[in-house]
């Protein structure tokens, strides 16, 4: 996402929702009574300052659809959008100065990250069982269980399989990979055998550093195979590192990612890679990047086509601040937000482009052919959760397997620790 300046007034207020979904009619009911009972003490409305790295125009029609009702329980809030690889120090600079906001809207690694500068969310706002039939299984990730939850999950931003549909044509090939060893078969293997001593590339499997989502990529592997009948074993892992090296190989019948290839997202864009594994929330983006380019979407390939599908993702979700200077106002506005999900009068389709992380969100007969496989994708979602220097790690030991600087026998056993 581009770094923006962007700030947007919010007029977030309490209305009356018609909730769908899981009984959530009554959950919604009780989380409003107990926020305004918190409030009820307060004599004034207080301001809230939001950050967040979602998109502005994301955040833009919570406020049309919200700003239509009264009696709010505080004043305005006043949403700034921020660059995601400079917000934590923002944050961290802005706690000490006293600046801080009062409410981030941030991805999952970001939350655990600060998690010791967060407030938990008590049950008592959000039964556990309300919200294991609300949300989708990644949303776990923020359950404390002695505690509450250390945010509350908006959005799920999962990873899809993009492709150029000229180029699929251009090529002869019928269907979309299903499962991964497909790539090294049939059409595919002779995509792979056209394009090794050209410009133009199949996938880009075996990236380590012009690659934005490498390390995304290789974890779904990984994913994929913990949940297959295999398991994750060392074997496993080894033999998942070698498959992924082997399109970096210049001696391997698959090849076709190289070192000295440009950015992947640019080589899409460019018209040069045919297959780009990348997130919903991208698609927009590479529309606008080409026009001339017929970006198509399909689901992201699976280890064994038998077994549960699981697609990695980023789950965006509300998180108070320690220091926030109105946190029971923050958590109104939380609940707040949350409530345009329930409404059965919104469109959600039409509100977001990135899909809600609630278990009722369904394609419908109107639904596109994109949005069903945004849909469905978001249901084999799992999230997980790399530190700095763990996520340094991963790419260090995929970097050393892929130039032969280390065995996939010594990465196997990095992969075991890193994944348990």
């Amino acid at each position: 996402m581009e770094a923006k300046s962007f700030q947007l007034i919010l007029y977030v207020v309490f209305g009356v929702f018609i909730l769908v979904g899981f009984g959530s009619l009554a959950a919604y009911g009780f989380l409003k009574k107990r926020a305004a009972d918190d409030q009820s003490t307060r004599t004034q409305t207080v301001d809230i300052l939001v950050w967040g790295t979602i998109d502005i125009r994301e955040i833009a029609p919570i406020a049309r659809r919200l700003s239509n009702f009264s009696d709010r329980l505080y004043g305005n809030v006043r949403y700034v959008e921020k660059n995601p690889d400079t917000i934590q120090d923002e944050y961290i600079g802005a706690i000490a100065v006293g600046r801080q906001p009062d409410l981030l809207l941030i991805d999952h690694h970001t939350i655990f990250a600060l998690e010791d500068t967060l407030q938990t969310v008590p049950f008592s706002y959000f039964p556990l069982a309300r919200y294991e039939q609300t949300f989708i299984q990644p949303a776990n990730l923020f359950i404390r269980p002695n505690d509450g939850y250390v945010a509350i999950p908006f959005f799920s931003d999962a990873m899809v399989l993009y492709y150029n549909e000229n180029m699929r044509l251009r090529n002869g090939i019928r269907a979309l990979p299903t499962e991964w060893s497909q790539l090294s078969a049939g059409s595919f293997l002779k995509v792979n055998e056209r394009y090794r001593d050209t410009s133009q590339a199949l996938i880009p499997l075996g990236a380590y550093g012009n690659y934005r989502h490498a390390a995304d990529l290789f974890a779904a592997l990984i994913l994929q195979v913990r949940e297959s009948d295999i398991g994750l074993t060392e074997r496993s892992a080894r033999d998942i590192l070698r498959f992924y090296a082997s399109f970096a190989h210049p001696r391997s019948s698959v090849y076709t990612w190289s070192v000295a290839h440009a950015d992947a997202r640019d080589m899409f864009t460019g018209g040069n890679l045919f297959l780009y594994p990348g997130y919903i929330s991208e698609f927009h983006e590479l529309q606008r990047a080409n026009p001339n380019i017929p970006v198509r979407v399909a689901p992201l390939p699976q280890f064994d086509r038998n077994g549960i599908a699981v697609t990695p993702s980023t789950l965006y979700a509300f998180a108070v601040p320690k220091r926030s200077r109105a946190p029971e106002a923050a958590l109104a506005v939380l609940l707040d937000m949350l409530g345009v999900l329930y409404d059965k009068d919104n469109d959600i389709s039409e509100l977001f482009s990135l899909p809600p992380a609630v278990k009722w969100y369904y394609p419908d007969n109107e639904s596109t052919a994109t949005e069903r496989v945004f849909i469905d994708s978001l249901f084999s979602s799992r999230s997980v959760y790399l530190t700095s220097e763990e996520l340094e790690t991963l790419l260090q030991t995929l970097q050393g397997v892929v130039v032969g600087t280390q065995t996939a026998e010594t990465g196997a056993k990095t992969v075991l620790n890193l994944f348990r």
